[in-house]
């Protein structure tokens, strides 16, 4: 029976789990387990993934913001942001992927929204879901028309 660890070596092979090794915290593990899973009954406490509030933190966490490779001036604020979550539009990625201008400029000046909508489309393009307060809805509707963002799958 394997027992909690970490370090360690897995693979999926034609039905099969095999762990081999790692580290249980105290010493180093030297041995090689393998599961039927098709057989054993697998109980596995997998932790909900924090994939979307990691990707929202790269929005205002300092040591994320420090690998940011475009800032966007909107409204005369530097708003630094990734230029790989900007692709996820086509807007950005026209942008980004052509000879325009802004392809090369180290602070490309954005006149087409206001710093909240725009913060509000950074958000969605980073983590697929964003607050939509009623007194600003029709605007960022809006700006995610002019931005070419298609709708979430589950909101078609």
């Amino acid at each position: 029976m394997a027992v909690h660890r970490f370090c360690h070596v897995g693979a999926i092979h034609k039905g099969f789990l095999y762990i081999f090794g790692g580290y249980d915290g105290s010493s180093r593990l030297n041995d090689f387990v393998k599961y039927d899973l098709a057989a054993d009954n697998i109980h596995a406490d997998i932790p909900p993934s924090t994939i979307l509030s990691d990707l929202r933190s790269f929005l205002d966490d300092e040591d994320c913001l420090s690998f940011a490779d475009m800032t966007i001036m909107v409204e005369g604020v530097n708003v630094r942001c990734h230029k790989v979550m900007l692709m996820r539009c086509p807007y950005f990625e026209a942008m980004l992927l052509s000879d325009m201008a802004e392809s090369s400029q180290s602070v490309v000046h954005l006149a087409t929204v206001r710093h909240a909508i725009f913060t509000a489309v950074l958000e969605y393009l980073y983590t697929d879901n964003v607050v939509i307060p009623l007194d600003s809805a029709m605007e960022l509707f809006v700006a995610a028309d002019c931005f070419q963002i298609p709708p979430a799958a589950s909101d078609v």
